[in-house]
């Protein structure tokens, strides 16, 4: 129990440890010295009180420089001195041999890399240059100076490198801890402010009283001539660390300073990617969100729209069974045929429509040469609209450019479009026609139908929004169409409006961003020209 107490006693780093015992050593052998002196019949008494003075200082500067932990090696040569004198009243530094070995033990501990050899070589002169002052001493040596006698003193070398060897081991340590606690502070910042401020302060803990920030790697500070660490995470350099004053040399130094770099740059790394997948789910939730209401909005939109036409197969169907007149039968049949349509139009627009506001549309883009699509949406809907007695005017400027878009949809757009002038228009003629502005290609489709109000124009692009009633004998719509025009044309990067006819009507232009001028080339018709579409 005493020895764990005494143990306890001891300073915990082990250089510490092994300075105080040899500095208890040496006062024990500073004891021994002193007993010796007082003893010396064969001195002087004023040359015995100045070798205990001498010894006196000499004790208390270690005691000192123990408490200060700091023994300056240019005060060494007043330290030989002062062994010389206490030697004095014994005969010579040969007869305190062993008390210069304890001291020279503990004043090598003190020595810092190659000053730790100063103490061994000033003893060693100390011991040589002692025979020079014989005839001062009170009695002559105990025997001549031999070589082997001062093999002791190779304990200051020795002790040096123990204890330098233990210093760098417990610098090392440090280093690891201040890395460590770096780390923790590293983890614990939330923000990149945070994190590079904890970086920054581990960088100070292990390079005291010098001066450091981190800036971005595009900085103009990084101009200057400061030492410069850059800090590397595996996606590449995500900051640069400045230093003022000399860059570290030592890799007792350097390398747990790259250490700590590359966790600062990890740390932003993962902070950076943290917000990135944060960022990421917060627009997920809010898309899940749009999707869940538009969910709700189209269950609600097309139950409402829904029941219509099966309400009217229903009730036709059900009077068709009773009804044995072949003309009246017929024209149930031909309501329930138009209602099935309609009914069939309505769950492919809320098909289309919900693939392309979830993001699941497969779009097949390529350049589109626009006089070729006006040219089949013509030969699709020119017999239709003969049907209801309506001409169809196409024209397509000269030297068109063309558009990055996929066809099949555009084509959809327009018939959307000329469906919508057929149910509007009673007399006249639909235009179909293509021009070329700034920038842009635009696509109009007019007619001379009812026309829309102003405070109409844009409310009809909603979904199952519907200006007004179809003129008597045509087919309602179902709400989406022009819906579905706006998200297709908005997709590829283009714009949809209504405007006024300038005698009579609608004009629906959709504006499409063109191609490049290598692309603008394309055959087509004037402006002027009427093309039967063959």
């Amino acid at each position: 129990m005493g020895g764990h107490r005494l143990f306890a006693v001891l300073p915990r780093r082990p250089v510490e440890r092994i300075t105080f015992l040899l500095l208890l050593l040496s006062l024990i052998g500073a004891a021994i010295v002193l007993f010796r002196i007082l003893t010396a019949q064969a001195a002087s008494w004023p040359l015995r009180s100045v070798g205990v003075a001498a010894l006196l200082v000499l004790s208390g500067w270690w005691l000192r420089g123990y408490r200060a932990r700091r023994l300056p090696a240019t005060l060494l040569p007043l330290e030989a001195l002062a062994i010389v004198i206490v030697s004095a009243p014994l005969g010579g530094p040969l007869n305190v041999l062993g008390f210069m070995i304890l001291s020279l033990g503990f004043r090598s501990v003190y020595g810092r890399r190659l000053t730790g050899l100063l103490p061994t070589v000033t003893y060693l002169l100390a011991l040589a240059g002692g025979s020079l002052l014989a005839p001062f001493y009170a009695a002559p040596s105990a025997g001549s100076y031999q070589l082997f006698q001062t093999a002791g003193l190779a304990i200051g070398a020795i002790t040096w490198l123990v204890a330098d060897s233990l210093r760098r081991q417990e610098d090392v340590l440090e280093r690891q801890q201040m890395l460590t606690q770096a780390g923790a502070q590293l983890v614990a910042a939330g923000t990149r402010e945070a994190i590079i401020e904890a970086g920054l302060a581990g960088v100070r803990a292990q390079l005291p009283g010098r001066q450091a920030r981190i800036v971005a790697a595009g900085d103009p500070a990084l101009a200057s001539d400061a030492p410069r660490l850059p800090l590397v995470g595996h996606g590449g350099v995500q900051a640069i660390l400045l230093l003022d004053g000399l860059e570290p040399r030592r890799s007792s130094e350097r390398q747990p300073l790259e250490a700590l770099c590359t966790l600062i740059a990890l740390r932003l790394e993962t902070r950076d990617q943290a917000q990135a997948r944060q960022h990421s789910a917060e627009t997920r939730a809010e898309r899940l969100a749009e999707l869940n209401e538009l969910k709700d909005e189209l269950l609600d939109s097309v139950s409402h729209e829904l029941r219509s036409p099966l309400t009217s197969i229903r009730a036709y169907s059900e009077l068709l069974l009773t009804y044995q007149d072949a003309a009246v039968q017929r024209e149930f049949l031909e309501i329930i045929n138009s209602e099935s349509e309609r009914l069939a139009r309505l769950v492919s627009d809320v098909l289309d429509l919900t693939h392309i506001q979830s993001g699941s549309f497969v779009w097949n883009m390529a350049p589109v040469d626009v006089p070729a699509l006006l040219r089949d949406a013509g030969r699709i809907y020119r017999p239709l609209l003969a049907r209801e007695g309506l001409e169809l005017d196409l024209g397509v400027e000269d030297g068109l450019p063309a558009v990055q878009a996929d066809r099949d949809r555009l084509l959809q757009v327009l018939g959307n479009l000329l469906h919508n002038a057929l149910k509007f228009t009673i007399r006249g003629s639909v235009g179909l026609a293509a021009y070329h502005a700034g920038q842009e290609v635009h696509i109009a489709v007019s007619d001379s139908g009812v026309g829309v109000s102003p405070a109409e124009r844009e409310r009809i692009f909603d979904k199952f929004h519907q200006a007004g009633r179809a003129p008597q004998g045509k087919t309602p719509g179902t709400g989406l169409g022009l819906a579905i025009c706006r998200q297709i044309v908005e997709h590829h990067g283009g714009r949809v409006w209504v405007a006024a006819a300038p005698r009579g009507g609608s004009v629906f232009t959709v504006a499409l961003p063109a191609l490049a001028a290598d692309l603008a080339e394309r055959p087509g018709l004037t402006a002027v020209e009427q093309t039967a579409c063959a």
